[in-house]
């Protein structure tokens, strides 16, 4: 039997923006692929899987991957850096790769209709930004 939560309508980049909220994409994706998205919702910064690069070029090395718990583990270590306690927090992910960074702040966002991410997000203060997955 599939459980949906609820459609809530969490505040947005621009709602978060107005209440002096930095916006941090962590994402397992790479910052070239990034940018874009960043420049469009006003992003502050950037966490996500950094290739190297050398005479401008990417080489086709992976220095650093972004994916499951390394999202987490560098989310909480900006939140200490910056004095910033999780519960305040937001944070959106649409995969259960993202349950332990979802799990770290007060305000989590399942992005989507994966069943799996869904089932795990049935505590009241979560919510839940409908869409699709392929």
């Amino acid at each position: 039997m599939r459980r949906s939560l609820p459609h809530r309508r969490p505040q947005g980049p621009d709602t978060h923006r107005s209440q002096g909220l930095a916006t941090v994409l962590v994402s397992g994706s790479f910052t070239v692929c990034l940018g874009p998205i960043a420049d469009h919702v006003g992003a502050d910064r950037i966490l996500c899987t950094d290739l190297e690069v050398t005479d401008g070029r990417f080489t086709g090395e992976v220095l650093t991957t972004m994916f499951g718990p390394a999202k987490a583990e560098l989310a909480r270590t900006l939140l200490t850096t910056h004095n910033r306690p999780p519960v305040d927090c937001y944070a959106y992910g649409d995969r259960t790769c993202d349950l332990e960074l979802l799990n770290l702040v007060g305000h989590p966002v399942a992005v989507g209709d994966n069943f799996e991410l869904l089932a795990e997000s049935t505590q009241p203060h979560w919510h839940h930004l409908a869409g699709t997955t392929t």
